[in-house]
C-alpha cells in the first residue's frame, strides 16, 4: 500500500466488504482505511472510517489521534493575505 493510496484503498474497501460486522479485524482495517481515503485528498470519508474504528477500544487512540491530526490541518493557514 506504501505510496499507492488509490490502491490500498480498494484493497481495504474490498476486505471490509468480506468482513462480518464482528470480526475484531475491522476495526484496524477501517483505520487504515480512513488514512487511505486521507492521502487520496478524501477528508470527510476519511473521517467517516476513522469514526467507527474509533468504537473499538483496541484502535480507538490511534484513530482519534489521526481524526485530531486531519481536523487540524485542515484549519492550518495555507496562504497569508498580501497587503
Amino acid at each position: 500500500a506504501d505510496n499507492d493510496a488509490d490502491g490500498a484503498a480498494a484493497a481495504y474497501e474490498t476486505l471490509l466488504a468480506q468482513l462480518p460486522a464482528e470480526d475484531p479485524l475491522r476495526p484496524e482495517v477501517l483505520y487504515w482505511l480512513g488514512r487511505a481515503r486521507a492521502e487520496q485528498g478524501r477528508p470527510d470519508e476519511a473521517v467517516e472510517a476513522l469514526r467507527e474504528a474509533a468504537g473499538d477500544p483496541r484502535v480507538r487512540a490511534r484513530a482519534r489521534a489521526f481524526h485530531e491530526a486531519l481536523r487540524l490541518g485542515q484549519r492550518a493557514v495555507a496562504a497569508l493575505p498580501l497587503s
